[in-house]
């Protein structure tokens, strides 16, 4: 039976934004996709010590991520991502859609665990009504912008630390039943 036929209570859908044929925000030879594909590895083998079923959302276009991610009726979807490439900008901020209250907390987690772990500046949680993975996921769903691609030095010195924050606060999410 494949990971599909099956529902599993406790599954976590992780998703590195982007993927192969739009690889997102872009500085020099840095691009969003590749750097999130290494985020989801590390989010993935951190959250392997915690007894929560995590699947990889293949690396494909949004419609067919939403599709798998319903299909697939995980408790939450997670995507990882990097914000733009803007000069002198930096900091964290996760999104979620509107009313979703369940969105809302994990987004909560997400943010509190990167920002204190990691010492990023706090750009905040918030709503977005107009992304694609946020608005048409069947579950709760975030979205994180851990940093600017632009601050790509800060980017890959934070790597090991914000992924375990995320992983962290998925796990805490889902301890106290978000």
């Amino acid at each position: 039976m494949g990971v599909n036929d099956q529902m599993v209570s406790n599954t976590i859908a992780i998703s590195a934004g982007h993927h192969p044929g739009d690889s997102g925000a872009k500085y020099g030879i840095y691009t969003e996709y590749g750097e999130m594909i290494k985020w989801q590895a590390l989010v993935i083998e951190y959250l392997s010590e915690y007894d929560i079923h995590v699947v990889i959302v293949p690396s494909r276009t949004l419609n067919e991520k939403i599709k798998y991610i319903n299909d697939l009726s995980p408790i939450y979807a997670i995507e990882l991502h990097l914000n733009g490439n803007i000069p002198n900008a930096s900091g964290c901020e996760t999104l979620y859609y509107p009313g979703s209250e369940r969105g809302y907390l994990l987004g909560s987690y997400l943010q509190d665990a990167q920002v204190s772990s990691c010492g990023l500046r706090d750009r905040g949680i918030k709503e977005r009504d107009d992304l694609g993975f946020l608005k048409y996921t069947n579950c709760p769903a975030v979205i994180t912008e851990t940093e600017f691609i632009s601050n790509y030095s800060t980017v890959a010195s934070i790597r090991d630390c914000a992924c375990k924050a995320i992983a962290e606060g998925i796990y805490k999410a889902y301890e106290d039943g978000v």
